[in-house]
């Protein structure tokens, strides 16, 4: 039985070791197994020992000890106690595999840790379950609306990473729900109005005329569509946000193309002395400019476009910049009407030296 328990303890923390890594209920099973054999070889031999013990005391000393005879008996008792401890215990697991049960508190530290991950407002549910070698972990996340598409994956990767950090055999799968953040504000509720028909809006105005609320904004809609569809979807969306907005009391939405189209286009870069000129000396005729440079000038098909740098103090407001540039692209298309399109890039003076 001596050598039984050595060989029997080498095999059961050998198929252990393997169960851990391999979480393997079957080999824990079998390590299981081996364990309840040395506890039970080691109380049979400490049963035979305390009788052994009896019958020396018994036929060489006077000390009466006749309560060792039983050991055997109570040895008999341990090894039932054993297995029906290791069995229920075994039972136990099993049970919960059956059951996809995950480890306890497994999702409270789940919960705590992707709460710590930037981005998230709050954690909506979380739901694990255990299969085989792998955890599985279902989870929604509430992201604020604002974010975009390619920040909600950002965090849902992060999020990811973290249980799988926490859990190494895991399976991940997020869900991201969409949250309006502050309630009581105005933008909020209108980028949430327009999110939800699929639109995307800008430079947004409030007027409040004696408490009566009137809203001005661009709304930009698909390139494909036609004028009655994108007039049909600017519709919808002022519905939806007169019934969210209730103080609202008149909207004038301005629909522009997203421009999401093919943006390639055939150009010639041509040089016109006349146009060179005119940004040259916008300088002089906006105060404010310190100076415009690399310009770019390209003609597709009949319509010339123009790019340029202008040069602004650097601590200028940004909405003060674009009020700016608004004035320099009415001061051109004053002196060139034929002029299409025109980007203006601001930055500080120390950006051109770069």
């Amino acid at each position: 039985m001596g050598t039984s328990i050595v060989i029997d303890v080498s095999r059961s923390r050998a198929l252990m070791k393997m169960a851990k890594k391999h979480s393997s209920q079957a080999l824990e099973a079998d390590a299981l197994h081996f364990s309840t054999d040395v506890w039970s070889s080691s109380v049979v031999i400490a049963g035979l020992v305390a009788v052994a013990l009896g019958q020396w005391l018994h036929d060489h000393s006077p000390v009466r000890a006749d309560w060792l005879f039983r050991a055997d008996a109570v040895a008999a008792l341990g090894v039932s106690a054993i297995v029906v401890w290791v069995s229920l215990q075994l039972g136990r697991r099993t049970v919960n595999a059956l059951l996809d049960s995950a480890p306890q508190g497994m999702t409270t530290e789940i919960e705590r840790a992707v709460a710590q991950v930037p981005g998230v407002s709050a954690v909506r549910r979380i739901r694990v379950r255990h299969g085989g070698p792998t955890n599985f972990v279902d989870m929604t996340l509430a992201v604020p609306r604002s974010a975009s598409l390619e920040k909600a994956h950002d965090i849902a990767t992060e999020a990811e990473a973290v249980v799988q950090r926490l859990f190494p055999r895991t399976d991940v799968m997020v869900h991201i729900d969409p949250i309006v953040e502050d309630e009581t504000s105005l933008v909020e509720r209108v980028r949430s109005a327009a999110a939800r028909q699929g639109l995307s809006i800008h430079a947004l105005r409030a007027h409040d005329v004696r408490g009566r609320l009137s809203l001005e904004m661009h709304i930009e809609v698909p390139d494909h569509l036609t004028l009655i569809q994108a007039h049909e979807r600017a519709t919808a969306f002022e519905a939806a946000l007169r019934g969210q907005v209730a103080e609202l009391s008149d909207i004038v939405t301005h629909i522009e193309p997203a421009g999401d189209a093919e943006a390639r286009r055939a150009a010639v870069r041509v040089g016109l002395e006349q146009v060179r000129q005119a940004i040259l000396q916008l300088s002089e005729q906006a105060p404010g400019i310190k100076d415009c440079h690399s310009i770019s000038l390209h003609r597709e098909g009949n319509d010339l476009s123009v790019s340029f740098h202008c040069s602004m103090a650097p601590h200028l407001p940004i909405s003060e910049a674009h009020k700016l540039t608004v004035q320099l692209e009415s001061i051109l298309r004053a002196q060139l009407p034929e002029l299409g399109r025109v980007i203006i890039h601001v930055e500080p003076p120390e950006a051109r030296d770069k």
